[in-house]
């Protein structure tokens, strides 16, 4: 019995050793004749480059179905010697999903502000917003181009699994008025067909030439039609001539959803949650006055929802020559504007934090649930 065993065993051995050569070989054989096949993505994700980037399952982002792109996780950071995006796919230190005892978690969501496009993770505002608030983590869920809708998705499938005690949410600064044929709606529509486990599979298995040989043979992947690549084109030449009949990235009802849909989510695990109004050169405002609805509606949408409403955006226009001293570009905060936003931010979360103080002979420390509130 014993022996037919081993000789199972041995025979099974030996097939998937054969097997392997076959497949190593068969690999060196496409890689040698040089073959590639990349399917297109059947919607616009971002831009014809960033999409093939998507597609070839290589750069800093990778495809999700749910908010369509992510940092790779373990990737190089541009410009940045020596970071990368960390293991769980965000920027900054990775921390447990348990958050430890008398520890002020905070969750920043938001656009490549937030990120911190242009500086090194320590020069971010959540990084500096860390340093000067003692005893907190502060986890970067910034991601370049992010709109509230993506935002969202973000918050509820991934992010909250962090357990924060305060969710801040910059949103509205640019990305949504962008032009964007299908919108954010109608993308997820498409996208959420594809399950997040496949995408990411797809993601670790495309660099073999093999797989990319199996996807050419099932024709996985159509490009969008004629008509809808038109259609686009007509939509980006309305925005540029200045037309206000343009299909925008995140509508502003649908924005403001977005905005809604994170609070709930955040009340839902005894959350507390503040919007942010992100800051802006007024070029942008003189050049895309539809930026300005954006902010007008993080202020409503605040104060119907009975939340914190922070206008970073304010204080930095209080500041002289802020749109020469404080921004990288018409958007991207420099590293002093980035310590004037965490700046503003510690100062409005310690207020929070005073007023939640439990009395002095309480053990109790920390943000008290939302819901208790």
């Amino acid at each position: 019995m014993r022996s037919t065993i081993l000789g199972a065993a041995l025979k099974l051995a030996v097939g998937l050793a054969i097997t392997v050569v076959i497949f190593a070989a068969v690999e060196a054989a496409l890689r040698a004749a040089g073959f590639e096949h990349h399917p297109p993505s059947p919607i616009r994700i971002w831009n014809p480059r960033m999409d093939q980037g998507l597609q070839r399952s290589e750069g800093m982002y990778r495809f999700h179905p749910y908010w369509f792109w992510e940092p790779r996780p373990r990737v190089a950071v541009a410009d940045c010697p020596d970071e990368r995006i960390n293991a769980a796919g965000y920027r900054g230190a990775q921390r447990a999903r348990e958050r430890r005892p008398d520890t002020l978690r905070i969750v920043t969501l938001g656009d490549s502000s937030t990120f911190g496009m242009g500086v090194c993770s320590r020069d971010s505002y959540p990084a500096v917003l860390e340093r000067l608030l003692p005893e907190s983590e502060v986890l970067n869920f910034g991601v370049v181009g992010f709109s509230a809708f993506q935002g969202e998705k973000l918050l509820a499938g991934r992010a909250l699994a962090y357990r924060p005690a305060l969710i801040l949410a910059a949103f509205g600064a640019v990305d949504e008025q962008f032009p964007a044929h299908p919108d954010v709606d109608a993308k997820f529509a498409i996208t959420s067909r594809v399950s997040p486990w496949a995408a990411e599979w797809r993601d670790r298995l495309h660099p073999l030439r093999l797989f990319q040989l199996m996807e050419r043979a099932l024709a996985t992947g159509a490009a969008p039609t004629a008509v809808e690549q038109q259609r686009a084109f007509f939509n980006y030449s309305r925005w540029a001539k200045g037309a206000p009949n343009y299909v925008r990235n995140q509508s502003l009802p649908s924005f403001k959803r977005s905005l809604e849909a994170i609070v709930t989510h955040a009340r839902a695990h005894g959350t507390r949650v503040a919007l942010i109004a992100p800051p802006r050169r007024r070029a942008v405002e003189t050049r895309w006055p539809a930026v300005e609805g954006y902010s007008a509606a993080i202020a409503e949408t605040a104060s119907r929802l009975g939340v914190p409403c922070w206008d970073v955006r304010a204080v930095f226009r209080a500041i002289p020559d802020a749109d020469s001293t404080l921004f990288l570009d018409n958007y991207h905060p420099n590293a002093a504007g980035h310590v004037v936003y965490a700046t503003f931010l510690a100062e409005q979360i310690r207020q929070l934090t005073a007023a939640d103080a439990p009395p002095a002979h309480s053990p109790a420390r920390g943000m008290a649930p939302a819901e208790t509130r």
